[in-house]
């Protein structure tokens, strides 16, 4: 079997999926001669990164070059199967909370899998994209975020996660985090699932867009599903929160931005994670703060977020614009990430983070969980260690290259 899964990698190497991906190329080799020779000390993400990527004193809990290149591979292999390789029997997959590759049916219908498949289910997109180019069903999902079963992420709600106190909590941003009982929101996005599998179109977010469905979706007729997936990266994002957090014996719970009001923050600590387009009353709650959202038509992507008091030569809107050929091909066009730190007059504090594409967001959160990044953001704005402040905003711009993110400059605040 080692042999066909070689002969499979070969073809994938050889194929204009992978014509300019240099890194995933060498990241696919190098599993697949791993596969070939055994042994799973290969497949560690340590020994990943310090061998494929180059990494001295390669750290995964601050350096997430190998999981963000598996997705991109990820995503490769589904757009590789899905065009050059669609008459391919077997296809190249990943074992579950693995890195191990291995050979599957090429051609499993969605519509036949059952709840027993694996919770990592992986559906790839292409990131980038206007919001009419993402309507290729589940490969155009999440700006290119792999998709994760809200089955695993309720799993993890359960999981005992036991670490030492986390530095950044120390920060003022942070400090009060785990005063009181804290709600996680994750983002709740919008699909559609037919007798053909699952589709998914960045214009069709909110109840108020469904009249729109026929005529964006490929397939008809569909059934929304509101909560049955959640992007990988927020999982991710939650489970570090739940560590930050095991040490001061206070309690998480998850909830969809679908079922957020705005009464459900009154006397809790809670984290909202998502674009607005997936957590319905985070607009309500930014319209009477500085930074706020940018209106949205029904059956319009939403885009960026809007200054209402720009000071001189601050832009009055925040999004990631128009692009490049050469950008598109590329995907290295900047985001905009929007922190939100209020303090309520009941006693409990929102924290939301956001921007337009899913692994910004995420991105972010990391930044401001790293205690040198924080001392970095309170040298450029000194008021945002204050102790009284009750309205707190930072705008990031994110830079990306080949699709990753890789750097959070703080460019615009506001405070009260």
């Amino acid at each position: 079997m080692e042999s066909e899964l070689e002969s499979a990698a070969e073809r994938v190497l050889s194929s204009r999926v992978l014509v300019r991906s240099e890194q995933l190329k060498q990241l696919l080799g190098y599993l697949v001669s791993a596969a070939a020779q055994g042994g799973e000390t290969a497949f560690t993400e340590v020994v990943i990164g310090a061998t494929v990527f180059r990494r001295r004193n390669f750290d995964p809990r601050v350096d997430t070059i190998v999981r963000a290149q598996m997705l991109r591979l990820r995503r490769k292999l589904d757009q590789y199967y899905e065009d050059e390789g669609k008459e391919e029997p077997l296809r190249i997959s990943f074992q579950r909370n693995s890195y191990r590759p291995f050979l599957h049916p090429n051609h499993t219908p969605v519509a036949e899998q059952s709840d027993s498949d694996e919770r990592l289910s992986v559906e790839a997109g292409a990131i980038g994209k206007s919001a009419p180019a993402w309507k290729t069903g589940i490969a155009g999902a999440l700006a290119g975020a792999v998709l994760v079963s809200i089955g695993f992420l309720l799993w993890s709600h359960f999981a005992a996660l036991a670490v030492p106190r986390h530095p950044a909590l120390a920060h003022r941003l942070w400090i009060d985090l785990p005063a009181r009982p804290v709600t996680v929101v994750y983002p709740g996005f919008l699909f559609f699932r037919s007798n053909a599998g699952i589709e998914r179109d960045f214009e069709l977010n909110l109840s108020q867009d469904l009249p729109n469905a026929q005529g964006r979706l490929k397939r008809w007729p569909v059934v929304p599903q509101w909560d049955n997936w959640v992007p990988s990266a927020d999982v991710h994002t939650i489970l570090e929160l739940k560590t930050l957090l095991s040490q001061s014996g206070q309690k998480t719970q998850i909830q969809s931005g679908r079922t957020l009001s705005l009464s459900d923050l009154r006397g809790r600590n809670t984290v909202i994670l998502g674009a607005p387009r997936a957590v319905p009353a985070l607009a309500e709650f930014l319209k009477p703060l500085p930074f706020h959202l940018s209106p949205v038509a029904p059956g319009a992507a939403w885009r960026g977020f809007e200054d209402e008091s720009s000071k001189g030569g601050e832009p009055e809107v925040y999004d990631a614009g128009d692009r490049t050929e050469l950008e598109e091909f590329h995907e290295t066009w900047p985001d905009y990430a929007l922190l939100t730190h209020v303090r309520l007059k009941d006693g409990g504090e929102v924290w939301s983070i956001f921007g337009n594409r899913t692994q910004t967001g995420d991105f972010v959160v990391d930044k401001l969980l790293d205690p040198e990044f924080l001392r970095h953001l309170e040298t450029a704005y000194p008021e945002s260690g204050a102790k009284d402040y009750q309205v707190l905003q930072i705008v990031f711009r994110v830079d990306y290259t080949n699709g990753l993110p890789h750097g959070a400059a703080p460019i615009s605040h506001r405070i009260r």
